[in-house]
């Protein structure tokens, strides 16, 4: 048997080898440009019909489109987001109760709150990511088994430190190895009340009402913010690594939305030009974000924001930025003409600068 050329890399391969030893690229594979896919974006067509599939008009192609997760669960991803969360999980309780059982400001509490919250489902996000999971519902699971045991030890660590403030000695450890008696108390203390406003005790259904929310927020925040850490950025199949993102590849003129995107999933990037780059000040445009990976360019997505400047009731600015479309998957060779179409589209003269409302008088 013949010997294998890398059509990417040109390096020569062993015969019976399927992928390149150098940059793991498909030995089966065509030329570089014209039998391009991806695994998860694309779809047959464009597999089969190269750069003349990208070209078809959106109307009529597949949904392989845009980039989808492959949906592989790691075990090192599992693990690190279970067991390694867990860990956090519990330090954040014992830090987020004794937070809720010395502090007296009620506004202090939902700042401890929201922190504990974003703290675990950042952190749990980040652990199932760095294991490589691509699949973000078990992701979702994951971070929802943390939050609820987490919260779980949060009860026992804070009923343990109301008890010591009483004289009554009672080791967080002890009350989480018995429901019963932690559910027990947590009646009691309803019954009771732990703390008051305007020196009126809550109790109740009242507290029964505080409480809920406050385990929405526990129980709830995490998992989707572990969701956003897993959708955020595509995976490279090929070289097994999350792709790197090139913010601000261009900002664009104003143009009409549903125009735009069929010209973006054509891939008919000439068409750019008409629309033109963002004139400075301008107080709305588009942004494209692309994600590329960083040891190949097999694995890209394009993202286009619409952004706008708006003021809020003090004449304080800040950009408003919602998707237009996220990661829709391009061939390297497109990557090569959007870049191209970027550095040679002309730049707009200077658009007045926006000026925030006048003030009522």
């Amino acid at each position: 048997m013949d010997s294998k050329k890398c059509a990417k890399c040109g390096l020569v391969n062993f015969p019976t080898e399927s992928v390149c030893e150098r940059c793991k690229s498909p030995l089966d594979a065509g030329a570089a440009g014209g039998d391009w896919s991806h695994t998860f974006g694309g779809g047959a067509q464009a597999a089969s019909t190269g750069r003349a599939a990208a070209r078809t008009p959106a109307a009529s192609a597949s949904d392989g489109l845009y980039y989808k997760p492959s949906g592989e669960v790691t075990l090192a991803g599992l693990g690190a987001g279970v067991f390694g969360g867990l860990v956090v999980g519990l330090v954040l309780a014992f830090v987020y109760a004794y937070l809720l059982a010395y502090i007296p400001f009620i506004y202090l509490n939902i700042l401890c709150t929201l922190g504990y919250m974003f703290a675990l489902g950042c952190v749990v996000g980040w652990l199932l990511k760095s294991g490589k999971m691509r699949n973000p519902a078990v992701g979702v699971f994951a971070a929802t088994v943390v939050s609820l045991l987490s919260y779980y030890f949060c009860w026992a660590v804070w009923l343990s430190a109301m008890l010591g403030r009483n004289d009554f000695d009672v080791s967080a450890f002890t009350l989480a190895t018995q429901p019963g008696t932690l559910l027990n108390l947590i009646l009691l203390v309803n019954e009771k009340g732990a703390w008051s406003i305007s020196h009126s005790p809550v109790t109740g259904f009242v507290l029964w009402v505080i409480w809920g929310i406050e385990a929405l927020i526990v129980l709830v925040g995490p998992p989707v913010l572990a969701w956003g850490v897993l959708t955020s950025e595509p995976f490279c199949e090929f070289c097994g690594e999350w792709c790197d993102e090139d913010r601000g590849l261009v900002s664009l003129a104003p143009a009409e939305p549903a125009g735009l995107r069929r010209t973006f999933e054509s891939k008919e990037f000439e068409r750019l030009r008409a629309v033109g780059a963002k004139e400075e000040g301008a107080p709305d445009w588009y942004r494209l974000d692309l994600h590329h990976c960083k040891r190949c360019d097999r694995t890209n997505t394009l993202t286009v924001k619409s952004e706008k400047i708006t003021f809020d009731s003090k004449g304080r600015s800040k950009v408003r930025s919602t998707n237009l479309f996220s990661k829709l998957v391009l061939a390297p060779n497109e990557v090569e003409d959007l870049r191209r179409v970027s550095r040679e589209m002309p730049r707009g003269a200077p658009a007045h600068a926006p000026q925030a409302p006048a003030a009522q008088v």
